[in-house]
């Protein structure tokens, strides 16, 4: 993608001139490149919480999640 087009999604993101998904629609990218381009990636991804308590109170042997990242799955159409 050249310069000038992520200029101009930055642009009309920054001026409330679209959501996420419509400029991935209008300028043919995924919603991650507008992630990106708009500099939050971080949006990309959810983080479940893991347990909360402490190995110590389980006892030994026991499996604690500490928690996945999961990709979201966004759809523009």
């Amino acid at each position: 993608m050249d310069k000038t087009t992520e200029e101009q999604i930055k642009f009309y993101y920054q001026h409330g001139k679209g959501s996420i998904q419509d400029l991935a629609r209008i300028y043919r990218v995924s919603v991650d490149e507008v992630l990106r381009i708009i500099g939050e990636s971080n949006l990309g991804t959810v983080t479940t919480q893991g347990d909360m308590i402490d190995a110590s109170e389980v006892g030994p042997g026991a499996t604690i999640s500490h928690g996945k990242d999961f990709k979201v799955p966004f759809d523009v159409s």
